[in-house]
């Protein structure tokens, strides 16, 4: 997997294996999940947590590999910032 960000301040590029998404998402700052929380309907936020993130990617990964290349994100602001995830 391949993350790209662009800004008029930075340019990164981070090679990141399938296999170190689970740790990534460990990484996951809580206030980060609790704002998504916010966003949905109650009965599904308390589904929100990083032990359930980890599990969903863990059951598709096989499936993710299959997909080598495939962009899953590509998002593009008017001030020039540009975000891509590719796998």
């Amino acid at each position: 997997m391949k993350i790209t960000i662009k800004t008029d301040k930075t340019n990164l590029s981070i090679p990141m294996p399938l296999g170190m998404a689970a740790m990534a998402i460990k990484k996951v700052p809580d206030s980060v999940l609790d704002k998504f929380r916010a966003k949905v309907p109650p009965a599904y936020a308390k589904a929100i947590c990083k032990e359930n993130l980890i599990f969903l990617f863990e059951e598709c990964r096989p499936e993710l590999e299959k997909f080598k290349g495939l962009e899953l994100i590509n998002a593009r602001k008017d001030d020039g910032t540009y975000i891509s995830i590719v796998l």
